[in-house]
């Protein structure tokens, strides 16, 4: 049975349901229109970033008023890598790419709904130690505004445990 995560509560529903089991929210199918605009907001994150960690470009910290957690290295592990790689395979609907910035902070690029993704962030700290990986930050940014602007708006966050 293929099974798709409710936009709302997380949970899983068969793929083929109209309806989330368990609140109720409909389910709605991507087209194929907003997949490949996905996969070019995603070679331009990956094209900004490049150019953000290469000294190229800057990016404007966020506003937020929580301190980011200061890493040790920053080097990518082969696992760290994998991981990345199965949130921009479509593993991970909501994903439409992941990079990590630090060895220890991963960013996460998605559509942006007009929800708060502070819960989103939460998931993906759970699933990347279900993986074997343990970031200390989850940024979700939108990854319309990192295409156009350059710019990683931040539509949530959590601080890893």
């Amino acid at each position: 049975m293929s099974t798709d995560r409710c936009k709302k509560c997380w949970s899983l529903v068969d793929a083929k349901a109209k309806k989330c089991h368990m609140c109720g929210a409909a389910m709605s199918k991507t087209s194929s229109l907003v997949k490949a605009l996905a996969v070019v907001f995603a070679c331009v994150l990956l094209a900004t970033c490049y150019s953000v960690l290469s000294g190229k470009a800057t990016v404007s910290p966020s506003n937020s008023a929580a301190p980011e957690p200061q890493a040790e290295t920053k080097t990518i592990t082969e696992a760290q890598d994998r991981y990345a790689n199965h949130l921009k395979s479509g593993a991970e609907p909501i994903a439409k790419d992941a990079l990590w910035m630090t060895g220890a902070s991963l960013y996460v690029g998605v559509l942006d709904d007009k929800t708060n993704r502070n819960g989103y962030a939460e998931y993906i700290c759970s699933d990347a130690a279900s993986h074997g990986v343990k970031p200390q930050l989850v940024k979700v940014v939108d990854i319309v505004d990192v295409a156009r602007d350059g710019k990683f708006r931040e539509l949530g966050k959590a601080l890893c445990k």
